[in-house]
């Protein structure tokens, strides 16, 4: 996958230590798992996504980077759920923030998630004090679903339709 600054490549082995970079990071986690995970914690967690990779060959979790210059600006996640529901989802490293890339990230994720017939509805999971991300999915065209206590987190839930109204 591609967009006009970035390029998306599903994770690898090898890839641990990026993924660590991300989730090892207070600053990025603080709105996504409330605290950083220790090494053992993204160890597991990056051993399920290695497998989740496998499952669908365009589905998963990418490691974003800049398309002109390689550097590692985050992960991009596109998986299937249950009933043609995917969940999208993103994280960036904090000297990325502010600078488009999350809109970048989704607007890229929907347009992929099109492409597939078996995807008809999109889900993204945010804290409700994230109010970057809740930009990005309004503008996405994402409408708020349901507000939640996810894994003893303040949640809200956004969804997005793909399938056009008859």
């Amino acid at each position: 996958m591609k967009s006009k600054r970035l390029i998306f490549e599903k994770f690898k082995k090898q890839d641990f230590p990026l993924y660590f970079q991300l989730t090892g990071n207070e600053k990025v986690m603080q709105l996504i798992s409330g605290t950083a995970l220790s090494k053992e914690e993204a160890l597991e967690r990056f051993e399920n996504i290695l497998q989740l990779n496998e499952q669908v060959k365009e589905l998963g979790y990418f490691i974003v980077k800049n398309i002109q210059d390689g550097s590692f600006i985050g992960l991009a996640k596109i998986v299937l759920l249950e009933n043609k529901e995917a969940e999208i989802g993103y994280s960036l490293l904090p000297e990325n923030w502010g600078k488009g890339y999350g809109s970048e990230i989704s607007q890229t994720l929907v347009k992929e998630a099109k492409r597939f017939d078996f995807i008809e509805s999109l889900i993204a999971i945010i804290d409700p004090e994230n109010i970057a991300s809740k930009k990005i999915l309004e503008k996405s065209q994402f409408k708020l679903n349901q507000v939640c206590e996810l894994e003893g987190l303040p949640a809200e839930i956004y969804t997005l339709s793909l399938v056009e109204n008859q």
